[in-house]
C-alpha cells in the first residue's frame, strides 16, 4: 500500500523521488513475502497480492507494459474463490492496456470484470473502477469496442440495482 501511495504521488506530480520510493517499497514487500514463517498479522498478503499492487503501481508510474506483465501473472495466481480480486485485477489490466492504446484488450478485460461483478460479487466499488477505466477510454468512444463496453456497463447496473418498478421497498 505504501508503494501505491508513492505511485499515485508520482502520477499526480511527476515526482521522481516518489517513483523511486515506490519501487523501493515494492522491493521491500517482495523481500518480506519471500521470508519463511508465519503471517503475524494474518494479512494474507502473498505473491498474488504483491503482483496486483505492482501492476497498479506500474500503471501509475506510466509503465503499462510492466503493469500488464505483473497483472497477467496476478490473474493466474489469484484465488478463483475470491472473485473480487479477479475483477479488480482485470480492471487494472484494462487500464494498462488503455495506456498502451490496446483498446480491444482494454474493453475485453473490463467486460470480463463486469461479468464477475454481475454473476458473483455485485461489487459497486469494482463497478466504479470500471467507470474510471471507461473515462480513460473516452478518446475511443466511437469504436465498437467502447460502445459495446458502454452497453455492458448499463446491463451490469441493471443486475446490481434493478429498477424497483414503482414498488416501495
Amino acid at each position: 500500500m505504501e508503494a501505491e501511495v508513492h505511485a499515485r504521488l508520482y502520477a499526480s506530480q511527476l515526482d521522481p523521488i516518489a517513483s523511486s520510493t515506490c519501487l523501493k517499497a515494492l522491493e521491500k514487500a517482495e523481500y518480506i513475502i519471500e521470508q519463511p514463517g508465519k503471517d503475524p498479522y494474518w494479512t494474507k498478503f502473498g505473491s498474488a497480492s504483491l503482483a496486483a499492487y505492482k501492476g497498479v503501481c506500474f500503471r501509475h508510474l506510466h509503465k503499462p507494459e510492466d503493469a500488464q506483465a505483473v497483472l497477467l501473472e496476478a490473474l493466474t495466481s489469484i484465488n478463483k474463490d475470491v472473485p473480487g480480486g479477479q475483477a479488480t485485477t482485470l480492471v487494472d489490466l484494462g487500464s494498462a492496456y488503455a495506456q498502451q492504446g490496446k483498446i480491444e484488450e482494454a474493453c475485453t478485460s473490463a467486460t470480463q470484470a463486469l461479468e464477475i461483478i454481475t454473476k458473483q460479487n455485485k461489487s459497486v466499488n469494482t463497478l466504479q473502477r470500471v467507470h474510471d477505466l471507461r473515462l480513460e477510454l473516452e478518446p475511443w468512444a466511437s469504436t465498437s469496442y467502447v460502445r459495446n463496453l458502454d452497453e455492458q456497463i448499463m446491463i451490469t447496473h441493471l443486475h446490481i440495482a434493478p429498477p424497483s418498478l414503482g414498488k416501495n421497498v
